[in-house]
């Protein structure tokens, strides 16, 4: 993940100090991630548009509804982060300094600022609300994960099928099979842990 480097000569290293810096890394690679999981739903929902085409609907139904609460969330939470969080932090921010006399103050209100977005971001809560919300971002990824394999393997094997007769080596048409079948299993495998009641929640 990307990191937030920025150097300073003096005076302003004594404003940019090397803790403050390590706070705006955190909370900047906390919305890089959520952009990052947010774009691997939208991945997925490509994906989904390809089985829509082939009328299995019904059978992914499941994973569609899951998709999109789980996008729901994602784009959310960054509108709360950016618009509900930063930005007003930010203006309450620059009005301190605007009024700031001394250095003192700046760094004062400059160290509140980061401690105001890194708490309302839940960033601090490292055994509360953070941990859950870690948790759910992380099972978007693995679902986005596995839901684009699937996709992939499927596409496959129906470029497969739907080659004319003699075009396929007997080699390819038995490992199309065989990965048809792991693709059937997989899928009611998968399928049925979408239907159980964690995820139903």
């Amino acid at each position: 993940m990307g990191e937030l480097k920025y150097r300073t000569s003096w005076p302003l290293s004594i404003v940019f100090s090397r803790e403050l810096l390590l706070k705006y890394q955190v909370i900047f690679r906390h919305l890089l991630y959520c952009r990052y999981v947010e774009r691997k739903l939208v991945e997925v929902w490509v994906d989904h548009q390809y089985t829509k085409e082939l009328g299995l609907d019904t059978s992914f139904s499941p994973s569609y509804s899951l998709r999109q609460r789980m996008l729901h969330f994602c784009r959310d939470y960054i509108y709360y982060a950016t618009v509900e969080v930063l930005e007003p932090q930010s203006h309450r921010f620059l009005d301190q300094l605007a009024q700031a006399e001394t250095v003192d103050e700046v760094l004062k209100n400059h160290e509140a600022f980061l401690n105001a977005c890194l708490q309302e971001l839940l960033l601090t809560e490292r055994e509360g609300l953070y941990r859950h919300l870690s948790k759910v971002l992380q099972t978007c990824v693995t679902f986005a994960y596995n839901l684009h394999r699937f996709s992939h393997n499927f596409a496959e094997t129906q470029k497969v099928d739907e080659a004319p007769p003699g075009r396929v080596p007997a080699q390819a048409q038995s490992q199309a099979e065989g990965r048809l079948t792991r693709v059937r299993q997989s899928t009611q495998a998968y399928l049925s842990l979408l239907s159980q009641r964690h995820y139903s929640k």
